[in-house]
């Protein structure tokens, strides 16, 4: 030590002057406060920095109130307290681990009172302890072992216990059965294990306990202690939970989920499945702007289909029906919103996702596809642990999503302008947006091309979102604001508020707070509902504008990401993945599914380009099969139910033909297209909302109609729409 290092770290920390204190006591003393490093920059020649008088003061204020004792006065301050020094009582506990470490050579060091406790094992007395000891030779199972024993101490607190610490290694060379039948040669590290010895006047062991690991993250024994380590290290580990690393009881997990649920913290619920932190709206709280810019997107998101109720208003053609349960959610949604922007708890919001989920589940399978969508990034809401997991996870289900909708275009119905989708919704745009001329002059181009744009534009936002988000957030942006335009049956209003309430999470999760609430966002607003007079165009203006104020802001972090194998093993991540791509190939989806304006085929074979579609209904289409009677059947129609509920639930027409407005239909047959656009899907839901059966009007059931069309559909699809 540096010659002037005694006086000058003594007299920093209060201690006896130099002459008083020894330069190993001075050591041991600094060690024991944690300045072993200061000592080791010393001997270097280094000086660390030292401690401020304040810093001083504090730790000797600790000292004298949390009486801490250094090693040496410890030692001092047993002595006398018990018949055997310390010193000798030290020796004593050595003697006994030499001779009794790997077995009983000399039982008479055990008191008759003995009793072994160990941190899994026992307590067992004498004659147990020295049986269970003889049942097998450590030493022969593990030739090279080392316990390296170190820090022999006396319990200050109880002058009859000896303290010591373990860390025990070793290779299993050999083989002790039944325990290990035979070698494996695999090596094992114990973590450090708390032991202790206690004796008697007469100097015998009355106590010995062993294996209380101290860090259970050190070694490689599974954080297991004792014999119960090693065995586990080797790969011959008994086969429960005691003998195996520590995890979680489904009581605890229960218990802490509770409890941090009601307190708005995150915490385990099964393993990775967690209960977030983003339901907790603290100051310090990561990322609690953004969640509350979300919060607000997704509060008006759900408020459109009530604000048209209020209001009276017709709404978009796919806007989600409201249930009884709204008289909850709405006003719910609102104070979660509320809420979680004015850092109180957030639970309201986790309440708010958790019935409308639960509303979804309820009116399945009569569901609109943006809504399978919303459905999928709620889940992930309720599912992530973090704000910043949550981002992360929602960004990737709709990259998924957003390319899903272009894959199920490549069929040969889509791609022909005389069919397509693509054609019937552009030339509805032309005509009610152009002159006449102008869309006279132009509609041909626009029919012929139509289907290529129409999947090349979302194969592009698909791109743009995954390489570069800002853009693609603003080509989806002009992509939903084109369907917000469309005139009737297209006027798919839903679908485009859903997903511009959710384009928020493709921002950096640093640029969402800007896109909170703001007198940009009520211009939006204004602007886009004195363009087409309904909710769903006031608050995508809204949220449209709230997405621009984000899009501009500059951030440090970018969302880009390597897309690898591992980045889509997420359960909810592989749910998005089944119903994208998986499901209408199974035919196990129709209604909701990805394929929406796609033109694609999902029962009698496939005309996709690349798979099939329906493969259950091909499989077992024999009625006679195990499984003919849930997929077998061709096309039914129904002419008559029994029941009021059949009848309401069932009153479908084949098919919504008419297309707004009337000059889109001379286009579109000038241009070679029917000029029909046949859409049982709209059909069935709009009826069934006529009918009371999936809408409610916030304050009155709408009453049945007095006749139906007789309704067509896949026998599978029309035992899905029979209520049973």
């Amino acid at each position: 030590m540096h010659p002037s290092a005694p006086t000058y770290l003594t007299g920093r920390l209060g201690f006896q002057s130099n002459s008083a204190m020894g330069e190993k006591e001075l050591e041991q003393t600094l060690c024991f406060v944690g300045w072993r490093g200061e000592i080791a920059g010393s001997r270097s020649g280094v000086s660390s920095r030292a401690l401020s008088k304040e810093e001083q003061e504090v730790v000797k204020e600790w000292r004298a109130q949390e009486e801490v004792l250094t090693l040496e006065e410890a030692k001092d301050k047993v002595k006398g307290q018990f018949l055997i020094p310390p010193d000798e009582l030290i020796e004593k506990a050595m003697l006994y681990l030499a001779k009794n470490q790997y077995g009983m050579e000399d039982p008479e060091l055990l008191a008759d009172d003995f009793l072994f406790v160990g941190q899994v094992i026992g307590p067992l007395e004498k004659d147990e302890f020295i049986k269970t000891l003889g049942q097998f030779d450590l030493k022969v199972a593990f030739p090279d072992q080392k316990v390296r024993w170190h820090d022999f101490r006396v319990d200050p607190y109880d002058a009859s216990r000896v303290w010591f610490t373990a860390r025990s290694m070793g290779t299993n060379l050999g083989a002790i059965p039944p325990l290990i039948a035979e070698a494996t040669n695999k090596a094992f590290e114990s973590p450090p294990e708390a032991c202790s010895l206690r004796f008697n006047g007469q100097g015998q062991v009355v106590e010995y306990t062993a294996g209380y690991v101290i860090d259970r993250r050190q070694g490689n024994t599974g954080g297991r202690g004792g014999l119960l380590g090693p065995l586990y290290a080797i790969g011959k580990g008994f086969p429960f939970p005691e003998a195996q690393p520590y995890e979680w009881s489904w009581q605890r997990k229960l218990f802490t989920w509770l409890g941090e649920l009601l307190a708005g913290e995150n915490c385990f619920i099964l393993d990775r499945f967690q209960i977030p932190a983003i339901y907790r709206c603290s100051a310090v709280m990561e990322g609690k702007t953004a969640i509350a810019a979300y919060a607000q997107a997704w509060c008006l998101y759900v408020w459109v289909p009530g604000i048209d109720g209020l209001l009276g208003g017709q709404g978009a053609v796919d806007s989600r029906p409201l249930g009884p349960a709204d008289v909850v959610l709405l006003p719910l949604t609102l104070l979660g919103a509320i809420s979680s922007s004015a850092d109180f708890s957030a639970l309201p919001l986790l309440a708010a996702h958790a019935l409308k989920l639960g509303m979804f589940a309820w009116r399945m399978p009569f569901v609109w596809d943006h809504e399978c969508w919303a459905a999928l990034t709620e889940l992930s809401f309720l599912c992530s642990a973090a704000p910043r997991q949550f981002w992360r996870l929602a960004r990737r289900q709709l990259l998924v999503l957003y390319a899903s909708a272009a894959w199920w275009k490549l069929n040969t119905s889509f791609l022909d302008p005389r069919t397509s989708c693509s054609t019937v919704i552009l030339i509805q745009l032309l005509s009610t947006y152009t002159p006449s001329d102008l869309a006279q002059h132009f509609a041909p181009v626009v029919a012929r091309w139509a289907p290529l744009l129409g999947i090349g534009g979302e194969a592009t936002i698909a791109m743009l979102l995954l390489c570069c988000p800002r853009l693609g957030v603003l080509s989806a942006l002009a992509f939903h604001l084109l369907v917000l335009l469309c005139p009737a049956p297209n006027f798919a209003g839903g679908f485009s508020v859903c997903c511009a309430a959710r384009l928020l999470l493709l921002l950096p999760m640093e640029a969402a707070p800007q896109c909170r609430w703001s007198p940009w966002v009520a211009l939006g607003a204004a602007v886009f509902a004195g363009v087409i007079p309904s909710a769903a165009s006031a608050a995508y203006g809204a949220l449209a504008f709230s997405l621009l104020q984000g899009l501009w802001t500059k951030t440090t972090t970018t969302t880009t990401e390597a897309i690898t194998f591992s980045t889509f093993v997420s359960p909810l991540l592989l749910l998005t993945l089944v119903y994208a791509f998986l499901l209408p190939v199974l035919g196990l989806q129709h209604m909701a599914s990805c394929s929406m304006y796609a033109n694609l085929k999902h029962y009698g074979g496939s005309n996709h380009l690349v798979v099939p579609t329906g493969l259950l209904q091909d499989w077992f289409h024999d009625l006679h099969s195990p499984w003919g009677p849930a997929f077998g059947g061709a096309l039914w129609r129904l002419d008559a139910v029994d029941g009021a509920d059949g009848a309401a639930a069932l009153t479908a027409r084949n098919a919504w033909t008419a297309v707004e407005p009337p000059r889109a239909v001379e286009l579109l047959r000038s241009n070679g297209h029917s000029g029909r656009q046949f859409a049982a899907y709209y059909a069935r839901l709009e009826s069934l909302e006529a009918a009371g059966v999936s809408s409610y009007r916030l304050f009155h059931w709408s009453s049945p109609p007095s006749s139906f069309a007789a309704p067509c559909a896949p026998r599978p699809q029309r035992r899905r729409g029979v209520p049973r």
